[in-house]
């Protein structure tokens, strides 16, 4: 059988409730489940894959909405000069070294 079972895990795609900025990530995700449970045949693999692009969605989404702690962006400034030191190179992150 091809097409239209699996419409309970579908329902999860939907985007329209979302902020525009939200929308424009969930959307490709929502139009590739809609095609991919149309033409694929009814089974375990197909709900499989669609639960899988479900999950690739939600990452996507929240990649976006990443905001790193003030522990995380001092770890990654503190990284940042210890590379720029052992390559020769002068780092202008936290403005305090100097030419």
């Amino acid at each position: 059988m091809i097409g239209g079972r699996n419409w309970g895990l579908m329902q999860f795609f939907k985007y329209d409730h979302l902020p525009p900025k939200l929308q424009e990530f969930s959307k490709p995700f929502a139009e590739l489940a809609l095609q991919l449970n149309e033409v694929l045949p009814d089974n375990s693999e197909k709900t499989t894959m669609l639960r899988r692009l479900l999950e690739a969605k939600d990452c996507a989404v929240r990649a976006f909405l990443f905001r790193p702690t003030k522990a995380e962006i001092a770890e990654m400034e503190s990284k940042a000069k210890e590379v720029a030191a052992k390559n020769g190179f002068l780092s202008t992150v936290g403005g305090t070294d100097k030419a």
